[in-house]
């Protein structure tokens, strides 16, 4: 027989059996019958009275009553008065929560003669601490008096399972499950164990199906609707789980943590819908989730709810890191970091699930200095519970990017890659293809492609092409690299190829629509990234296209200044300052600009300011790129001018263009001085094998107003021997060669004169934020110069600088350099300084 008192608390793990019910009162003021005799402060009435009020009372009644037990206890009784004492004692220690109390007791009295009722509280007492030894002793007893008890073999099955023994532990309950059990109480009770065993295993369709039956036999039974209800919440049922469940089942915190559940899962399910759908409902669902997420949180904070504060402040914390993940799927950036900062103010720590989506948020604004610390975190504290790989890891390769730490994703992707083995180690099907191998692989190439490595890129795409000639998304990472190599043509081929095969691909899209742009299809890709941005807000191409489309579209002011001293033969000193104004682009290929040049220059001869301004219109479409303007000028003949040049990709390795200019601003100090201006003629070619490789060829002509004609032609040759995240080395060798008609004017105009050079520059990226760059440079060049009637010399140059940038078209540049070079025999020195800014007004 069992005792009720030990058992008054809901089924659980540790205490899953309800045996008796109300039968305690009956049980213990019954069990006086079986002893006898009473001292002084001791009587069988006494007795019966202090059970019959603890039975019903609350815990101070309770507490009254073992402090009137413990007191007979420590009396001298007889020893059946004092075995019924300590029995009962037993019984509600272990009903107070004093489960090491209710064995200490057990342990003063002689386990063969407690009744049934004492070691089934002992039992339950040494389970809820635990004590193995203690239930392994109280088993023992139990199977001593009755080898053939349903009861008492229940009671080894729990022992089993608290010592670990699953297997032994499933073999006595299949063998009491096989038994002819009759008796209904008894069956349920097999079953409560079988749902207790199911769930120690976290074999949760064994634990439903359990908890069901249970159910089956007790439609009302109370205990199995909550082990239903948790069950379905753990495992992706919570909605489910609420349906129909009478109000009495859960208290209402439980409800409303069942109810949080059942929103926070149907939160997961409407992002996996959102990505299976590219239609303008795809959000719908997640409005709805945050929706009823608001609601929840605000009849929390109204505090209609029952339930400790603790609970309460739980209940919210899991509301708010619901919300911060909807959020940050609904594309509402800012919003997720403002509520998380408003969380993190009051130093209340969210899950790691949470931080991840935080970051995630933090990085679609451009912010992953933040996102990368959240990122790290949640791997920490997520530890097992997050996969590797996961979109966590994903996303912080990704974010160490962005802030520089390019070593980090790499020791990352290396760890990645040790998790995804070409094939799934446990697989029914034997050397089955891991997926995600193929999916680190990309990444890792994408990296390379992102961090100056385009060479490695697409020796990686190359090799992932081999083994997924299909794969659309290998394909469009050749189709970047493609781009990225100054192939805009063949980039253009392979997007179109690959949405001819996927059409709806958002992704693929927007990755056409920077290939178009970039290839100076400006209205049409400009038009696609216009489209997709505000569409598909949580597609990180679609931003990406968008950013840029608003970047080149954008009117912009662009101003290049320098300054030098030092150099008789040019200019003593000199300055100039260019500055163009360009509108925002017209119907995706017109440009309205404006134009002004200001110079000064001193030399030994006297000095001179000029000004130059122009108005005009540039238009690229294509291959094609055209521009022209009419210019004015301060002073001089053909004051009134006009300029044009114009450019032309004839393929992927060959540029082409040609200029003139009327009243060129590159005339020399010494003939504005004179009064003579010139006009500018220009042609060059460039063969471009890739990024790394190109080579120049130009010509061009000076038709001064004094009659003398100058001729020049370039050659030269750019390769890049070193390309790596932070650092860059590459060479240009060059050589020039320029003749002039009249070489007795009064400006520099020799006859004819030539070089031969070589320029070095390194390039070490100093910081990165994104898409915020700070990069120095350091160019040293060195040849030989020769001047017809002057013989040779050597020509040096040195020059530092640094380069600020910020998106696609944000750039700020200056520098200091200085130069030798010899100049009809005379080594002379030039010290010399430039700025360059370019702003796009959006």
């Amino acid at each position: 027989m069992c005792c009720a008192l030990c058992h008054r608390m809901p089924t659980t793990k540790r205490n899953p059996l309800r045996l008796c019910g109300p039968l305690l009162p009956a049980v213990l003021l019954a069990s006086h019958t079986a002893f006898a005799g009473a001292l002084p402060n001791y009587s069988s009435a006494a007795h019966d009275s202090t059970i019959r009020t603890a039975s019903g009372a609350g815990p101070q009644d309770v507490d009254q009553a073992i402090t009137q037990l413990q007191a007979w206890n420590a009396a001298r009784l007889s020893d059946p008065q004092r075995l019924r004492v300590r029995a009962d004692l037993i019984v509600l220690l272990e009903r107070a929560g004093r489960p090491r109390d209710a064995l200490a007791v057990a342990g003063e009295a002689d386990l063969k003669q407690l009744p049934d009722y004492a070691l089934q509280s002992a039992f339950a007492a040494a389970r809820s601490l635990p004590d193995l030894e203690a239930e392994a002793t109280l088993v023992a007893e139990m199977l001593r008096r009755a080898p053939r008890s349903h009861m008492a073999r229940l009671r080894e099955v729990y022992w089993l399972m608290d010592a670990g023994r699953l297997e032994a532990a499933d073999e006595k309950l299949k063998a009491l499950e096989t038994a002819q059990i009759r008796d209904r109480a008894t069956r349920l009770n097999v079953l409560r164990a079988r749902l207790a065993l199911a769930d120690t295993r976290s074999d949760w369709q064994a634990a439903l199906g359990a908890a069901e039956s249970i159910l089956e036999l007790e439609p009302k039974d109370i205990e199995a609707q909550r082990q239903r209800a948790f069950i379905l919440a753990r495992h992706g049922g919570a909605p489910s789980a609420i349906d129909g469940l009478p109000k009495d089942v859960l208290s209402d915190g439980e409800r409303a943590g069942l109810r949080q559940q059942a929103a926070g899962q149907r939160i997961g399910w409407a992002v996996a819908a959102r990505d299976q759908d590219k239609s303008a409902r795809r959000f719908e669902a997640i409005d709805a989730a945050l929706a009823d997420n608001e609601a929840q949180l605000a009849a929390l904070d109204m505090g209609g709810l029952a339930m400790p504060q603790q609970q309460r402040d739980d209940l919210r914390l899991r509301l708010w890191s619901d919300r911060l993940v909807a959020l940050n799927a609904r594309a509402r950036y800012r919003e997720t970091t403002d509520l998380y900062e408003k969380i993190h103010r009051h130093g209340i720590p969210l899950p790691y699930y949470a931080l991840s989506e935080v970051a995630g948020a933090y990085q679609a604004q451009r912010r992953s200095e933040l996102a990368v610390p959240l990122y790290e975190q949640a791997l920490r504290e997520g530890g097992s519970n997050i996969p590797v790989p996961s979109q966590t890891h994903v996303g912080l390769v990704y974010a160490y990017v962005d802030v520089g730490r390019f070593e980090d994703a790499d020791r990352l992707l290396d760890i990645l890659e040790a998790a995804s083995p070409p094939t799934i180690r446990q697989s029914p099907e034997r050397g089955r293809p891991n997926p995600q191998f193929g999916e680190i692989r990309q990444l890792r190439a994408l990296i390379d492609l992102y961090t100056d490595r385009p060479k490695q890129a697409e020796r990686r795409f190359l090799q992932l092409s081999e083994l997924a000639p299909f794969s659309a998304s290998v394909r469009a990472g050749q189709a970047r690299t493609a781009q990225l190599r100054e192939h805009p043509e063949a980039a253009l081929e392979l997007h179109e190829q690959i949405l001819a095969d996927h059409p709806d691909d958002i992704d693929l899209q927007a990755g056409y629509a920077v290939a178009q742009m970039g290839a100076g299809r400006l209205r049409e890709g400009g038009a696609t990234a216009q489209r997709l941005g505000p569409e598909h807000p949580e597609k990180a191409p679609a931003r990406y296209a968008s950013r840029v489309q608003r970047e080149l579209f954008a009117p912009n002011l662009r101003i290049d200044a320098g300054f030098g001293e030092g150099n008789g033969t040019i200019a003593d000193r000199d300055w100039r300052i260019l500055t163009r104004l360009e509108s925002a682009l017209i119907e995706g290929r017109w440009r309205a600009f404006f134009e002004h040049f200001y110079g000064h220059g001193e030399t030994d001869i006297g000095e001179h300011s000029r000004n130059r301004s122009g108005v005009g219109m540039s238009w690229r479409h294509d291959r094609w790129e055209v521009e022209a303007q009419a210019t004015q000028a301060s002073g001089g003949p053909h004051r009134t001018g006009a300029a044009a040049s114009l450019g032309y990709r004839a393929s992927d390795s060959w540029r082409l263009s040609a200029s003139l200019d009327t009243n060129s601003n590159e005339v020399p100090w010494k003939a504005y001085i004179t009064g003579i201006n010139g006009t500018e003629y220009g042609l060059g070619a460039d063969y471009i094998v890739n990024e790394s490789r190109r080579y120049q060829a130009g010509w061009r002509h000076m038709d001064y107003t004094d009659g003398n004609q100058r001729d020049g032609l370039s050659l030269s040759w750019t390769e890049r021997w070193h390309s790596a995240p932070r650092t860059q080395f590459e060479t240009t060798l060059g050589g020039d060669w320029a003749g002039n008609s009249d070489d007795g004017v009064a400006y520099f105009a020799p006859e004819s004169e030539s070089s031969l050079w070589l320029r070095a520059r390194g390039q070490l990226l100093s910081w990165k934020r994104d898409d915020r760059v700070f990069v120095q440079r350091l160019e040293g060049t060195g040849g030989q110069y020769f001047q017809q009637g002057y013989g040779s010399g050597s020509l040096w140059d040195m020059r530092y600088e640094h380069l600020w940038s910020i998106g696609e078209t944000f750039l700020l540049r200056y520098g200091v350099g200085q130069s030798w070079h010899p100049y009809d025999g005379d080594r002379e020195r030039r010290r010399y300084g430039y700025i360059g800014l370019a702003i796009p007004f959006q």
